[in-house]
């Protein structure tokens, strides 16, 4: 957890260890949360009915009911260019399957799919190539945040987030730093 942040900060960091110069490390890095368990109460009907999702610059933004009651949202983000994303968790998960034996991680891509309703999470893919010796760090931040009631929205009106206050907090935390 970051100090005077509300928001999580994971680092991590992969080494290829092979000797052989012309054996490369192809990694398919998954970050997976479900993102209505950090916003709403695990009881809430709510999230499960009116799940709702905005994806800007590779983050994800978790908005469920943010248009008619709520002033805070999640955000979930990732230091590289992403691969892949889902935000709707059965595209992720794959039909009458758990989270044991993810359908997508077994296929080797995400689905790019966006949850309009049911139960949206947040899931980011990274591919890295590693050189025998090279050494590579992601980023992903989880984070909450709240907006003044009369700047919810950009534009004013519309139903679009307004990130322009919570940009500057996820710039600052993706750089990764060293251990």
């Amino acid at each position: 957890m970051a100090l005077d942040e509300n928001l999580e900060i994971w680092q991590l960091t992969v080494t290829n260890r092979r000797a052989n110069e012309s054996d490369p490390l192809i990694l398919r890095q998954y970050r997976v949360l479900s993102v209505d368990a950090r916003t709403t109460p695990p009881t809430s009907s709510a999230t499960s009915r009116s799940g709702e999702v905005e994806i800007e610059d590779g983050v994800i933004y978790h908005k469920t009911e943010y248009r008619e009651r709520r002033d805070h949202f999640a955000f979930f983000a990732c230091s590289r260019p992403t691969a892949g994303f889902d935000t709707q968790r059965e595209a992720f998960l794959g039909p009458y399957r758990g989270w044991d034996k993810p359908a997508t991680v077994e296929a080797g891509q995400l689905t790019n799919s966006v949850a309009h309703g049911w139960s949206p999470i947040g899931a980011h893919q990274v591919r890295l190539v590693l050189e025998p010796g090279e050494t590579q760090q992601v980023v992903f931040v989880l984070g909450y945040h709240e907006n003044p009631r009369d700047r919810k929205f950009d534009p004013p009106g519309s139903q679009t987030i307004n990130k322009s206050l919570v940009k500057p907090v996820i710039a600052r935390y993706l750089t990764a730093r060293p251990r």
